[in-house]
């Protein structure tokens, strides 16, 4: 299992395919995809094999899986997090930047360090959330869909699209919160860019547009995540099977 998780760097690099065509989008979603994948699986085989009885109780399991969702989305965050904000600022409508380093090099001349990670303590809590959800909601999925365990891609694509979905929809009003931290230094609204933290935000956005708000952006949220994790999980999924059958195949013939 270790190499199998370790070799998680190599099957995330497939997962660039989902976002052809944006070279901004590609490098980041490389790395973040592979931080994420390596971190989670092993801190779920370390916790089952820390107890062997968690694997018969099943509300210990889904407790060890979501707190691995949480976990890889901890360590990639703490990586990802400045690159998050960089494709904000050249996402906004009339973005001025025309290459990451250009847009880095401003940030940090015109707000310094903090601009980078002014909006993780919120991207915590959204990913945490957001990925203990989609974890659970695949790894429930998937059993229940192929109790045989056996590799089956349209289970995996199934549970996948369906577990970004829900876990999307749960966490968009705090991406409408992280979002309008991460683009405030491009904004003339003098509040939006004195607002500092999660609470801040939420309240001006609370006043300014009620709770119809924290909904903005919930389509496309949810139908951006549920093809994006359906490709990723399969593709994870088919990089264990394929790993684990070649692992097979170089084992020498017993006689």
């Amino acid at each position: 299992m270790w190499i199998i998780d370790c070799q998680s760097w190599r099957v995330c690099m497939c997962v660039c395919l989902r976002d052809a065509g944006s070279g901004r989008s590609v490098m980041r979603l490389v790395f973040a995809s592979s931080y994420f994948f390596m971190s989670e699986p092993l801190f779920k085989n370390h916790c089952l094999c820390w107890s062997n009885r968690l694997t018969s109780c099943t509300t210990c399991l889904l407790f060890v899986v979501a707190a691995s969702g949480a976990c890889g989305a901890i360590a990639h965050d703490a990586l990802m997090n400045p690159f998050d904000v960089i494709k904000q600022r050249m996402q906004v409508h009339g973005s001025v930047y025309r290459s990451i380093l250009e847009c880095a090099s401003k940030v940090y001349h015109a707000e310094g360090l903090r601009a980078f990670y002014i909006s993780y303590p919120t991207t915590l809590s959204i990913t945490i959330p957001c990925q203990a959800i989609q974890v659970t909601t695949y790894e429930y999925l998937r059993k229940v869909l192929n109790p045989s365990g056996q590799y089956d891609p349209m289970t995996h694509v199934m549970a996948g699209g369906v577990a970004g979905a829900v876990a999307a929809a749960a966490t968009t009003p705090l991406d409408v919160a992280k979002t309008l931290l991460q683009t405030r230094g491009e904004s003339k609204d003098i509040r939006i860019r004195n607002c500092n933290g999660l609470f801040e935000a939420a309240r001006l956005i609370y006043q300014r547009q009620g709770l119809a708000g924290f909904a903005k952006g919930l389509q496309p949220r949810v139908l951006s995540h549920m093809p994006s994790t359906a490709i990723c999980w399969s593709v994870y999924e088919y990089g264990k099977f394929f790993m684990r059958r070649e692992s097979l195949d170089k084992q020498p013939i017993m006689t």
